[in-house]
């Protein structure tokens, strides 16, 4: 189900689901559910159309170490020519980043497809609404702790989104969601609905999944 805009930030609904074919608990069976309050796209300089949201959670009984933050960027080609568009996204098109005191968590794609419908608000402003689902490959930066069992397997990232237009925050969020310095070490899998073994295998989960 798509969400109201959020105010002047927009809004996206993330889930992260563990596809891990090796180990089930952790991580739990059911996702992970992130309510990103900020959702923006833009238009960048090289006319490629840019989407970014990020949800940020806070644990008040764990203090500094409580807080979590998910940022997901993508840029799957020019703007939609008509009222809509499905992309198919490549992994250069998409950024991810799992960011807490304890653990830094990357995505890589290695397949996804995002959908987006442009939408006329009030006062002629114009805002997207859609959907992806985005396979992706967890690669662990910096870490304190685990949160997944050491076989680390692929994440499913899929959701909601409404964005408005905000080039400013959109740079910050891109910037925020990181520039990928390394790449799985084994070929992914040929079809999303089933990731080959060794690509489940080839990496060890860190993440919630």
């Amino acid at each position: 189900m798509l969400l109201a805009l959020g105010g002047c930030t927009g809004h996206a609904r993330i889930s992260l689901l563990s596809l891990n074919r090796q180990a089930i608990d952790p991580p739990r069976v059911e996702p992970w559910e992130f309510d990103a309050r900020e959702c923006v796209w833009w238009v960048d300089d090289a006319g490629q159309f840019n989407l970014a949201m990020r949800s940020r959670r806070a644990q008040p009984l764990l203090g500094e170490l409580g807080g979590m933050e998910l940022v997901f960027w993508m840029a799957p080609g020019t703007p939609p020519a008509g009222i809509g568009r499905d992309y198919t996204l490549r992994a250069p098109d998409f950024r991810g980043m799992l960011i807490s005191p304890l653990f830094h968590q990357r995505f890589v794609a290695y397949a996804g497809v995002v959908s987006v419908v442009r939408e006329m608000q009030s006062g002629g402003e114009i805002s997207y609404r859609g959907s992806f689902r985005i396979w992706t490959t967890p690669m662990m930066d910096v870490t304190y702790m685990t949160l997944l069992p050491p076989r680390r397997g692929p994440v499913l990232g899929y959701g909601t989104f409404r964005a408005v237009h905000d080039p400013d925050l959109g740079h910050e969020l891109r910037s925020r969601a990181g520039m990928p310095t390394a790449t799985p070490t084994t070929t992914a899998p040929a079809a999303p609905a089933a990731p080959g073994k060794n690509a489940a295998a080839s990496t060890r989960p860190t993440t919630p999944g």
